[in-house]
């Protein structure tokens, strides 16, 4: 049975503000008694290489940085190109399914980079007559999927220049993360996140030829 009361005074320590390894510890630990049966044994704990040489449990709430995206990608195997203390940059190669290969950008925003945020772009592009119906591709999954959110990317032009000649088709995904972050959670959720960008390229293709 979940001590409920312990639980609410470690979550009131933790919105304090504290995130002493003590009370990560016993946060894990309340959380795991409450939603598990009293048999079940514990996970052993999984350790991961950080830059500076230590070891990280992937289950312990961790303070958001550009670090935390750097392990997804290591952890992913990915090359990729980081961009000073707050964007890292990934090129996918083509997919067949989707007809396209995707650049994907990692952000680290916000007044206090406590918001993380994927942007992620697709090499065909939209040529402006086809705007109407790119435009109806994204309102349709959006309104059916809601995330990641799509949209038409259209370079700005100056006034009475007319239409551009071409757009891309875009996603974005953004996460506040002020109060940190499980490494395994934020990994689960990225992954997801660009796995499912792969069925908008496909019904990109396959239900609007574009």
């Amino acid at each position: 049975m979940a001590d409920t009361r312990k639980m609410t005074r470690l979550i009131k320590r933790y919105e304090a503000g504290e995130r002493t390894p003590e009370l990560i510890q016993a946060l894990n630990e309340a959380a795991w008694t409450g939603f598990h049966d009293p048999w079940e044994p514990a996970p052993a704990s999984r350790k991961i290489a950080t830059r500076e040489g230590g070891d990280m449990d992937p289950e312990t709430v961790q303070p958001f940085t550009l670090e935390t995206i750097e392990r997804h990608l290591r952890g992913k195997e990915l090359t990729y190109w980081k961009n000073g203390k707050n964007m890292c940059l990934v090129f996918l190669g083509y997919d067949k399914d989707s007809d396209r290969c995707v650049r994907i950008m990692h952000f680290v925003e916000g007044k206090r980079d406590t918001v993380y945020r994927l942007h992620v772009v697709a090499d065909r592009r939209v040529d402006a007559g086809d705007y109407a119906k790119a435009r109806e591709l994204c309102n349709q999954w959006n309104d059916t999927y809601r995330w990641p959110r799509a949209f038409l990317e259209v370079p700005s032009l100056p006034e009475g220049d007319g239409l551009p000649g071409s757009g891309l088709l875009a996603m974005d995904y953004q996460m506040q993360l002020e109060k940190g972050i499980h490494q395994a959670l934020f990994d689960d959720m990225v992954g997801d996140a660009i796995s499912t960008s792969y069925d908008f390229w496909k019904m990109a293709r396959e239900d609007f030829n574009l």
